[in-house]
């Protein structure tokens, strides 16, 4: 009977090339390690090389053994199979640390208001960032503070622009100091020599009992962002001279936000200066309470004509003024102000029928109050007549507008008010908006909203805002919605409540005491 053949020896890798493997292994990990910390941009190339490092690694500890007599020893074979395990575990939790920490951030935001994600609007204008920002959180440890740091940080996870430092305002005092710093969860955004505060006002909206309705963090956050990396939104222009509203009084919160916003504002005089200033993008008359002389009228028409941009807030005329000139400015625009005072027994605030709540009509300086369910409050309004101007080559249409059951009331030294037949009568505009060419208008008949009492409500704020926003050009600055928390609760009887503690206090671990003591009857009986 012929022999078998002994089986041949298998074929080992020398030592040369497993110790070049070890070493090329070796410095492919360092190589890779090296690239990632250079270039963050990089991380692909940077964790191939890692991977062939390690597999290099792997194969050099395992090339030289017999497979075999790997088995046949338990403690060689389970080491090798533990140390490759390890070695395995190490490369995918770093995959899943570089994957977490560049682009493939992820995260599920799964509340109803979305209240953890960033809109289409500032997801371009981080898109769009050409420059690094750095963003400091004055903030202190409460649900404010890591409110507005968990938003940074999704701004850091969306662009490699952006970076956050986290400060404690009472550890560092100098510091909040240096960036006139005074409120705790202050948020200093700031690109080069551009440099934007953000308030803990701006961002959070309160109710009487200190619970949060409205997180505007978002919406500040990137009206900051613009504001420091565009430069200036352009140039708004108060008129004075007529009595109107001040800026540094009356008009002050408005000015803060049009600041906020990226403009600058100033005064100006038309007597004086003979017409509007050539770099103005928006000039406001907010107010008046005595009538603009016919060179004035002219001024700000010129403007018009060529491409201005007017906000236009008219009050009731005082008794005994006339503002008929003002009242007529934009009448080759489709728009003239009635000498009336509006009264709105159906829609109005609280008791007062004075104070319209006025009807917004589609446009985009509504859209997002209508959107958030916002109303806009007037303070003593007169009626605006809305004309076809298309003659003029000029698109007129109603911002606001009052209910059916209002009227225009024009016997103001009456003591009793009462709808005549000489009366203008509802609907009535009380808001309007105006396009001719390049040129935009928008028409108010109150300057309450704009006022520091006025501006306390959110669509009135929202309203004026949007309105510059429009007239300026600066249509992305209006859509970015608010959040608003919805609250849930759970009410349960007393039985309930029991049930749940009695279930998981004392229910689950006594689940695990009893496996537990299985496993160690088994463990003895075998």
């Amino acid at each position: 009977m012929a022999e078998l053949a002994p089986n041949p020896a298998p074929r080992r890798i020398s030592s040369g090339v497993r110790a070049a493997a070890a070493a090329g292994g070796v410095l492919a990990v360092l190589a890779g390690a090296g690239l990632y910390l250079w270039s963050p941009s990089l991380w692909g190339w940077a964790l191939a090389l890692a991977a062939a490092g390690l597999a290099a690694v792997a194969f050099a500890a395992l090339a030289g053994r017999d497979l075999a007599q790997l088995r046949s020893s338990r403690s060689l074979y389970y080491g090798t199979s533990a140390t490759v395990l390890t070695v395995a575990v190490i490369a995918i939790v770093a995959l899943v640390n570089v994957i977490a920490e560049r682009d493939f951030h992820v995260r599920w935001d799964l509340t109803a208001e979305k209240l953890y994600s960033l809109s289409d609007q500032t997801l371009q204008v981080l898109r769009e960032l050409d420059r690094p920002v750095t963003v400091y959180a004055f903030v202190r440890d409460d649900s404010y503070g890591r409110q507005v740091v968990d938003l940074i940080r999704e701004y850091t996870y969306r662009s490699n622009q952006i970076r956050m430092q986290v400060i404690d305002p009472d550890a560092q005092p100098s510091l909040a100091r240096a960036f006139e710093v005074t409120q705790y969860n202050t948020v200093v955004v700031e690109a080069g020599d551009q440099r934007r505060t953000v308030s803990p006002y701006d961002m959070f909206s309160l109710n009487l009992f200190g619970q949060l309705t409205e997180f505007r963090g978002e919406l500040a956050l990137t009206r900051a962002l613009i504001g420091v990396t565009r430069g200036t939104q352009g140039k708004v222009y108060f008129t004075t001279g007529h009595g109107e509203r001040d800026l540094s009084r009356d008009l002050s919160q408005f000015r803060s936000f049009l600041t906020g916003e990226g403009y600058e504002v100033e005064a100006v005089n038309l007597a004086q200066a003979g017409e509007v200033p050539a770099d103005a993008s928006v000039l406001v008359i907010a107010g008046p309470i005595r009538d603009f002389d016919p060179r004035e009228i002219e001024a700000v028409q010129a403007y018009i004509q060529e491409g201005g941009r007017v906000l236009l807030l008219l009050d009731p005329a005082p008794p005994n003024v006339d503002l008929q000139r003002i009242a007529g400015l934009l009448a080759p625009w489709g728009i003239t102000f009635r000498a009336d005072l509006v009264v709105d027994p159906e829609r109005h605030y609280f008791i007062d029928p004075l104070s319209p709540i006025p009807e917004l009509r589609l446009h985009e300086v509504t859209a997002t109050l209508a959107q958030r369910g916002l109303g806009v409050v007037l303070t003593r309004a007169r009626s605006i007549a809305v004309e076809d101007a298309s003659e003029a080559g000029a698109r007129v249409q109603a911002l606001l507008e009052t209910s059916a059951s209002a009227w225009g009331e024009t016997r103001l030294g009456e003591q009793q008010l009462a709808r005549d037949e000489d009366d203008a009568h509802g609907p009535l505009a009380v808001g309007a908006a105006a396009e001719a060419g390049s040129a935009r208008l928008v028409a108010v008949g109150s300057s309450s909203l704009a006022g520091n009492d006025g501006i306390t409500f959110q669509g009135n704020l929202d309203f004026v805002v949007n309105a510059v926003n429009w007239l300026a050009g600066k249509e992305e600055n209006l859509t970015i919605r608010p959040k608003s928390p919805e609250y849930r609760y759970v009410t349960l009887t007393s039985g309930q409540a029991n049930v749940i503690f009695y279930s998981t206090v004392i229910g689950v671990p006594a689940l695990f005491l009893v496996a537990a003591g299985i496993v160690a009857w088994r463990r003895r009986r075998l």
